[in-house]
């Protein structure tokens, strides 16, 4: 009983991982990339659909999404406006 119930696991944890692999593929879940360098992502910019500003306390985070990967970058407010002004694609304030 024991053996028949330890192999229905293992069946199902098996269907289970590569489940969740193809599914990851599919989506393509890709982990977004930090630049530190603010001309590359400006360059990058001419490639994206839309960047997200967020404004926290002493830093703005830039989130440049492009069709194939998304792309950040920490600033303080007035590089942050700098840039800002100079991006290619829409600027949405979250």
């Amino acid at each position: 009983m024991f053996e028949k119930m330890e192999s229905i696991f293992f069946r199902y944890s098996l269907y289970a991982c590569s489940y969740w692999y193809s599914s990851s593929l599919i989506r393509g879940s890709v982990v977004p990339a930090e630049l530190l360098d603010s001309e590359e992502f400006i360059r990058l910019s001419e490639l994206a659909m839309e960047c997200r500003v967020k404004r926290l306390k002493e830093i703005v985070k830039l989130k440049l999404r492009t069709p194939s990967r998304l792309y950040t970058i920490k600033l303080d407010a007035g590089k942050a406006e700098e840039i800002i002004k100079r991006l290619k694609c829409e600027v949405v304030e979250v």
